[in-house]
């Protein structure tokens, strides 16, 4: 398949693969910001340079894919990264370039961490020549896993929403259309939009932040901490003020921390005051949301709505400016 525009990320995940320790390449963001496309392009790429490529993907929507090898105790998932592996090491032996192995969605593959390592580790030992590229549309639970697990072994290339200017180059979108419409790479009718948007949050984005935190003690207050923030983006925001919005979460530590959580999963950033001296409470942040998208799909008013809002337009304009 050949694509019109490709995205700087893909030059980016090429130089990072010519680092001679062979690194894993972790390609990390939110969902639907374009990581299996800029895979696919990076496949392109390196076909035409004759390195023999393994591509499997994890994603629940993708097909399954061939299986292959065994793992006993693990799960199917588990089976197919290590079958996709020895593959990739079958052609490591006959060729003379070196050969890419791209895992796709990695979260789906349970313990994949430990998995990933033990693999690694051993092509080190045989001076194996294999190029790793894994991606995952939830990055806290990737970096934990990885900073656990695989310290030393991987570098970070981060695909993030979408600019103005890649907007604006694809989809022919302006200034406005873009504080409306976002960063998310599609060009559709507003009604199917809207939808789009909502299924990334129901679906998507919820679905990954509970497999990030398991273990968490109270899942409703993380939900609803979520559409609080979007109300506050571009706007400063104390953490007195959260907990009246989200009453199940009282201590403001908890707050910061479920903060945090939506940053790493490149959702949500709180931008604390600059000081030069340390403070002595936790200041209040400015919430920043990394896609306006997630702001303006939740609103009643339409795009001609938003474009009589001069009130609205400055908001839009200040959380696109963070």
């Amino acid at each position: 398949m050949r694509y019109f525009f490709q995205r700087p990320l893909v030059g980016e995940i090429e130089q990072c693969l010519k680092i001679n320790q062979n690194l894993i390449v972790m390609l990390l963001g939110a969902r639907r910001t374009g990581k299996t496309t800029a895979l696919n392009q990076l496949v392109e790429r390196m076909e035409t340079r004759n390195w023999p490529v393994v591509f499997r993907s994890f994603d629940s929507s993708s097909p399954s894919g061939q299986k292959g090898g065994s793992i006993s105790g693990q799960d199917n998932s588990a089976n197919d990264l290590y079958a996709s592996w020895q593959e990739a090491r079958q052609h490591a032996q006959t060729q003379a370039q070196p050969v890419l192995l791209v895992f796709d969605e990695i979260q789906g593959v349970a313990g994949w961490h430990r998995l990933v390592k033990g693999l690694w580790d051993e092509d080190q030992s045989t001076d194996a020549n294999i190029k790793v590229v894994l991606t995952g549309s939830a990055p806290l639970y990737l970096e934990r896993g990885a900073a656990d697990k695989l310290l030393g072994r991987y570098v970070v290339v981060d695909c993030p929403h979408w600019s103005l200017a890649e907007m604006a180059e694809v989809f022919g979108h302006d200034l406005d259309r873009y504080l409306f419409f976002g960063g998310y790479p599609l060009s559709v009718p507003e009604k199917e939009w809207r939808r789009f948007v909502h299924q990334i949050i129901d679906v998507f984005v919820i679905r990954d932040l509970l497999s990030v935190v398991p273990d968490i003690r109270n899942k409703e207050g993380l939900l609803r901490m979520l559409p609080a923030l979007f109300h506050y983006a571009g706007r400063v925001v104390s953490y007195n003020t959260l907990t009246k919005l989200v009453p199940e979460v009282s201590n403001t530590t908890t707050l910061a921390r479920y903060l945090d959580y939506f940053k790493h999963m490149r959702l949500v950033t709180g931008l604390p005051n600059y000081s030069p001296l340390p403070h002595g409470r936790r200041p209040s942040p400015k919430i920043v949301v990394h896609n306006n998208a997630l702001i303006t799909a939740g609103l009643t008013g339409t795009f001609a709505d938003f474009r009589a809002d001069a009130t609205l337009r400055g908001r839009l304009i200040k959380n696109a400016g963070g």
